[in-house]
């Protein structure tokens, strides 16, 4: 009898959904990379120029924009903030702390390295969706069974939402610290959008360890040996992703002069880091 005025019940209700209402989905017009709520006139037209030329939307801090919320309890004004912590399985243990740009002419002279000195060594396919640049920022990685880690200055770090981008005094640097920083950053931008590329891409990478990659290493082998330049620890070898993004990371923290002589040893480490730089230069990146 329960189950027969259940049912009734759900008839009614939707039989009183008219075939005619309209259902409109709230702030569906609201782009949040391109709020002008907390950015003046100027710096908006800095944001927008920058998106016309690029494609990636351009964020000077991590507020973007007031939203009314509608509550049972009554509205109230809230603030959006981009969340940097966000994954589509999960929420990332990461902690951020900034230092903005202070006015609009830092931010024209940010703007204009970013684009004319970083970006154009990569093609646009490689271009994150949106960027937050900053003075400078420190970040903290939260590590499985170790906790938050203690905090670094880094020239960039990818999120889902957005790459962070720190200037550190870029515009001050020599030459040579300026090059070495622009690699930086594009270390940054390499560690998420790498795998834009199909896995095939990386074959002639990928042969060289091939198989071994995620096994057990039994014996304690010296992994360099095969070609690996770290392990998750002594007694398996990376996977595929780890092993691709250690190089890059590797690749882009010092010349090639330097990447030799410290891997000298280990030659298949060596052919390995060729055949990666082959394949970003082919793809459009500029490696050295």
């Amino acid at each position: 009898m329960k189950n027969i005025i259940l049912l009734c019940i759900l008839m009614l209700a939707f039989l009183g959904c008219s075939d005619n209402e309209e259902f409109t989905p709230t702030n569906t017009e609201r782009n949040l990379f391109d709020l002008p709520d907390f950015s003046s006139e100027q710096e908006m037209e800095i944001r927008r120029n920058f998106h016309a030329s690029t494609g990636v939307y351009l964020l000077f801090n991590d507020s973007l924009g007031w939203r009314e919320v509608t509550t049972p309890q009554g509205t109230y004004t809230t603030c959006d903030i981009l969340d940097l912590n966000y994954n589509i399985t999960s929420k990332i243990l990461h902690s951020f702390e900034f230092t903005y740009l202070k006015d609009i002419e830092e931010k024209k002279q940010a703007v204009n390295f970013l684009e004319n000195e970083v970006l154009s060594m990569l093609p646009t396919s490689f271009y994150p969706h949106a960027i937050l640049l900053v003075d400078d920022f420190l970040f903290s990685e939260y590590v499985f069974f170790l906790g938050l880690q203690p905090a670094k200055i880094t020239g960039a770090y990818p999120t889902y939402h957005a790459t962070v981008v720190g200037c550190n005094g870029v515009l001050q640097m020599n030459e040579s610290d300026r090059y070495s920083y622009k690699r930086e950053i594009l270390k940054g931008i390499l560690m998420k959008s790498y795998a834009l590329l199909e896995d095939k891409e990386y074959t002639d990478f990928y042969q060289y360890s091939d198989a071994y990659y995620g096994s057990y290493n039994p014996y304690n082998e010296e992994v360099m040996e095969l070609g690996f330049l770290n392990v998750y620890n002594r007694f398996f070898y990376y996977e595929k992703e780890n092993d691709i993004i250690g190089f890059i990371m590797e690749t882009f923290s010092m010349t090639e002069k330097e990447f030799e002589e410290k891997y000298a040893a280990w030659p298949i480490v060596l052919q390995k880091q060729k055949a990666l730089v082959k394949i970003l230069e082919r793809n459009g990146i500029t490696v050295y």
